[in-house]
């Protein structure tokens, strides 16, 4: 707006000059009699004298202002196109980030294990993870009650037993968590957006997973076949919220 201002105040000017350029020859007719025009010289120094050099000024002011309104129009331009890039490539990483939510569904849909489809196969892990959370307490705690084991679970011990159902139960959904943490790290890579809009699309996939899901995915997250890279992403994006080794043991024993 102050850059318009001050063009228009130019061009007011360059004007200015131009009209006391063209009338300055005639303005001589009021200071000068007939009788002293002789003095003036020639006709054409005369009116080179007075008219050129306020023509010469509006030339200049006005190839001036042209300048200005033209790299002003470039900057405005570069600026719509930089707008455009953006949603552009926005609208890309966005159809993008939708193409591996909808490979997560239909991993999910796809699972099929000794006649338990879906997401019911991640209770049943929880349900396996739960029995062999007892039986490696039971090495520790062997004269306690069956019902009283629970008592004994700690994250280590339920760590230990998530590594012994790892090869039975959870090789099958394998494919599932790769998926998982090429999306976080789709999104964490992307330089379109900042952080705070990364965490609003790593919120989108967040609202994806079920409880049982969120569970696994935080043991998971703690045992060896969880690269360092993948750790850092689900806890950088807050996927697990205040799920933390305290608490998930007791968590996870009081799922129904």
């Amino acid at each position: 707006m102050l850059d318009i201002m001050k063009n228009k105040i130019f061009i007011i000017i360059s004007f200015v000059f131009l009209f006391l350029g063209l009338i300055s020859p005639f303005l001589t007719r009021f200071i000068f009699s007939e009788s002293e025009y002789g003095v003036l010289g020639t006709v054409g120094d005369w009116l080179g004298g007075t008219s050129a050099p306020m023509l010469n000024l509006a030339g200049t002011i006005l190839i001036i202002v042209t300048l200005r309104m033209q790299n002003e129009q470039l900057v405005i331009t570069r600026d719509q196109v930089d707008k455009q890039n953006k949603i552009y490539e926005i609208e890309r990483f966005e159809n993008r980030l939708f193409q591996f939510i909808g490979l997560h569904h239909s991993i999910i849909n796809e699972i099929s294990v000794e006649n338990v489809t879906g997401r019911k196969y991640f209770k049943v892990i929880i349900d396996k993870l739960k029995d062999e959370a007892r039986e490696v307490c039971r090495k520790y705690n062997c004269d306690l009650p069956y019902d009283a084991i629970f008592r004994e679970i700690d994250f280590k011990k339920l760590s230990e037993a998530f590594e012994k159902i790892y090869e039975e139960y959870i090789v099958y959904i394998n494919h599932y968590f790769k998926n998982l943490y090429r999306t976080f790290d789709f999104i964490d890579i992307n330089k379109s957006i900042n952080y705070k809009e990364k965490e609003n699309y790593a919120g989108i996939v967040k609202d994806q997973l079920s409880e049982y899901e969120i569970y696994l995915l935080f043991l998971y997250s703690r045992s060896g076949s969880c690269t360092k890279r993948c750790r850092n992403l689900l806890s950088n994006y807050y996927v697990f919220d205040k799920l933390t080794e305290e608490n998930i043991v007791r968590v996870i024993c009081n799922i129904v």
